[in-house]
């Protein structure tokens, strides 16, 4: 999607929490809020910090979640995708393997990190580099509430924090 569908998308103003009817909405709709506001925005990342190869790597929810209706429907339904591979003994040795983590993070049960640095000219044109940026890590499990108006205008409420996100790039976290 472009960057104007991204804004009309979410121009409507939205308004998730826990008391939504369908399980885990506030928390699918937080991933997809992220993840586009993260497309829109060159200094912004979310993603995950997975282990691959005994080195631990950050990978963007766009390159876990390539399929945002199928991931929905294994969030909100608490679907197994692997079969294990591995028994519980062998996996205390070598530790799960990539694609659990993977799983992990479709099924809602391995923590987000979103990530901001300065925006810089330098920056801009050759990429950011985000060794020093600030990291809020997010529990899915204690996403309370998602609102907002817009994709540059949003509000995150969890048990620990409350992000608010204003103009595109005011974060405010209280």
């Amino acid at each position: 999607m472009s960057q104007e569908d991204l804004c009309k998308y979410w121009a409507g103003g939205f308004n998730f929490d826990r008391a939504h009817l369908t399980r885990n909405k506030v928390i699918t709709q937080t991933y997809k809020l992220l993840m586009h506001f993260t497309q829109t925005r060159k200094n912004f990342r979310v993603g995950c910090y997975l282990m691959y190869n005994s080195v631990s790597r950050f990978y963007n929810l766009s390159q876990l979640i390539p399929s945002f209706d199928t991931f929905a429907d294994v969030a909100e339904n608490d679907k197994k995708v692997l079969k294990d591979s591995y028994p519980g003994f062998i996996k205390d040795i070598i530790g799960p393997t990539f694609q659990e983590q993977v799983e992990k993070v479709w099924r809602l049960k391995y923590p987000i990190c979103f990530e901001f640095t300065s925006k810089t000219f330098l920056g801009e044109v050759f990429g950011y580099d985000f060794k020093s940026a600030l990291t809020l890590e997010i529990s899915p499990e204690k996403i309370i509430k998602l609102e907002g108006g817009s994709l540059g205008s949003f509000c995150l409420t969890t048990e620990s924090f409350l992000m608010e996100i204003a103009y595109g790039n005011q974060i405010l976290v209280k």
